[in-house]
């Protein structure tokens, strides 16, 4: 059993992941084992380790009114790529865009604007598969 208090991140990513199958969002083992291959904290700096493995959204780049751009929650990635259900060998690149647009394609869009053109995201997004990942990542915390 994992200690509440830690700030380990083995500890905190074991906790998320318990979380998200509580939820019952985390459909296969292969996400679960890309949740525990990927390094959250590494990929959001300027955040705490607590808040990197938190259930939700973290600003990497403020904008002038809202953030410019956010890590994903982990249930909602989780869900995502339930639904993706990508296979071995696959690549994940997580795009958003902006919150309050609609896709052209979307239905009732017509009167709506075109949506923005998506943020930029790294190859190395949170949702990549653990087939990228070839260990599980580890600090070395006790």
């Amino acid at each position: 059993m994992t200690n509440a208090t830690s700030t380990c991140p083995e500890d905190l990513r074991e906790q998320m992941i318990n979380h998200i199958r509580t939820a019952g969002h985390l459909p296969s083992e292969r996400i679960e084992q890309a949740f525990r291959a990927v390094p959250r904290h590494r990929f959001v700096p300027d955040a705490s380790v607590e808040e990197a493995y938190a259930n939700k959204a973290i600003t990497i780049k403020p904008g002038k009114d809202r953030p410019a751009s956010c890590i994903s929650v982990p249930t909602v990635v989780a869900m995502m790529l339930g639904q993706l259900d990508p296979r071995p060998g696959e690549h994940v690149l997580e795009i958003g865009a902006e919150p309050d647009t609609t896709p052209p394609s979307s239905p009732n869009s017509s009167d709506r604007p075109a949506a923005s053109p998506p943020s930029t995201s790294t190859p190395t997004s949170p949702t990549t598969p653990a087939a990228l990942w070839p260990t599980p990542a580890t600090t070395g915390c006790g």
